[in-house]
């Protein structure tokens, strides 16, 4: 290994084509030589100075632990070249490299900004960057979750070490809060972590169908329509002859929609568009449909038709009962009613009509007898004096209650017959 040389003895008989083959010689490792040859008679002579370096690696204590290939070679190659340096001073110079990198490599990563996030109702993508290779980590929990046992869920690419990272977060409820923090931690040195984060899943986007358009009049139109999870409603009409675009809505959440359309030109053509909106925010549309505004032929619909009695006691015991009810377009309404199952004109008792055109209704009525049965129904005109029946509607008033009086005498006359007779 240095210009002392040794010496390799061939012991076979002359020839002229030689060959010698050293052994136990160290990989990695460079070594000096020269030919000597002599005949018989002794003479000799020597070639000039060679050198070779042998193939291989240098065994370094620990290279075994390192992993990754690349970084394993490059390993070797440095502590090759590390000792072939002698001078006191590139040592010194080597040293405050390693030093530097040293320090450099064992330093935390750093999070570069804010995460990105993608978020749907179920799922949430949370993309970041770090400034040095590191893996992906986050743990997560719903806000119930998080209150009583902080993160209860890790999704995580332990063994990926990059500078940009994505996690997926999967099977999550739709319109939740989550926390979350996020872990990237190199092969070599400490982690970095953020602090608690939050996000939203969004709500389900309703489906908008069963759409009906009902009750086109002269200046109205009425639109109903579902969707499968509770919205808001939005609809947006514009006259397509003078291209005025109009909204009305209703922003309460609820499955079954129904909007009235005001202030129309009578023959008039119409586009509408229903938007359906969910409290995160979220907007659907409809396809547009298109109507005319003509003379309304259709009497209206009585719905939601409700009584409800009360019993006032006193010396004229009185009965107080509240009858109610909707139509589907402004009308002027009267209640018909008659004591029994069976009402005919002799007995049949009528209020006033109302005085005005109204959705919804409401009559009462003072003179019932308690624990009576009552049939009654409703008849309807709209603005055209189209006429609408409701069907027949039966209710029992409340019985009187007795009074304590009531039921000491009543006690008394069943224990003793002579109180029949007082007063006689």
């Amino acid at each position: 290994t240095t210009k002392d040389l040794g010496i390799a003895k061939d012991p076979n008989p002359s020839v002229t084509a030689h060959e010698i083959v050293i052994s136990n010689l160290d990989p990695a490792t460079q070594y000096f030589f020269r030919i000597r040859s002599a005949d018989a008679q002794g003479n000799s002579s020597f070639s000039a100075n060679f050198q070779f370096t042998t193939s291989g690696t240098v065994q370094i204590p620990g290279i075994s632990q390192v992993a990754n290939a690349s970084q394993k070679l490059l390993t070797e190659k440095i502590s090759e070249l590390l000792n072939k340096v002698t001078d006191a001073k590139a040592l010194e110079i080597i040293q405050q490299q390693l030093q530097a990198a040293g320090e450099a490599a064992l330093a935390p990563p750093i999070i570069i900004g804010e995460p990105h996030l993608d978020i749907g109702t179920d799922t949430a993508t949370i993309n970041w960057a770090t400034d040095k290779e590191a893996n992906s980590i986050v743990d997560y929990a719903s806000d119930g979750e998080y209150s009583s046992g902080g993160y209860a869920h890790k999704e995580e690419d332990a063994e990926t070490y990059t500078l940009a990272h994505s996690i997926t977060l999967r099977g999550l409820n739709s319109q939740t809060l989550y926390h979350y923090r996020i872990t990237s931690k190199p092969q070599i040195g400490p982690q970095a972590q953020t602090d608690d984060k939050t996000f939203t899943t969004k709500s389900v986007l309703p489906q908008i169908f069963g759409i009906h358009l009902i009750g086109v009049g002269e200046d109205t139109a009425t639109l109903t329509w579902s969707t499968q999870v509770p919205a808001g409603g939005l609809v947006e009409y514009t006259n397509l002859s003078t291209k005025e675009t109009k909204s009305i809505g209703d922003p309460s959440m609820q499955i079954g929609h129904t909007i009235r359309l005001p202030d129309l030109k009578f023959r008039t053509n119409y586009s509408a568009l229903i938007k359906a909106n969910t409290v995160s925010g979220d907007i659907i549309s409809s396809q547009p449909i298109t109507f005319i505004t003509t003379k309304d032929d259709t009497p209206p619909v009585i719905t939601n038709v409700g009584n409800e009695s009360t019993l006032y006691p006193g010396s004229d015991v009185k009965v107080q009962t509240i009858i109610a009810w909707d139509t589907d377009k402004p009308s002027i309404c009267q209640l018909f009613y008659g004591e029994g199952v069976t009402v005919t004109n002799e007995n049949k008792v009528s209020l006033s009509p109302e005085t005005g055109y109204v959705l919804k209704h409401t009559q009462v009525i003072t003179d019932f007898t308690p624990s009576t049965v009552y049939k009654f129904w409703v008849e309807c005109n709209d603005k055209n004096n189209n006429h609408a029946k409701s069907e027949d509607f039966v209710l029992y008033t409340p019985t009187q209650e007795k009074n304590i009086i009531d039921l000491i005498l009543q006690n008394f006359q069943g224990t003793f017959g002579w109180v029949n007779n007082i007063g006689k």
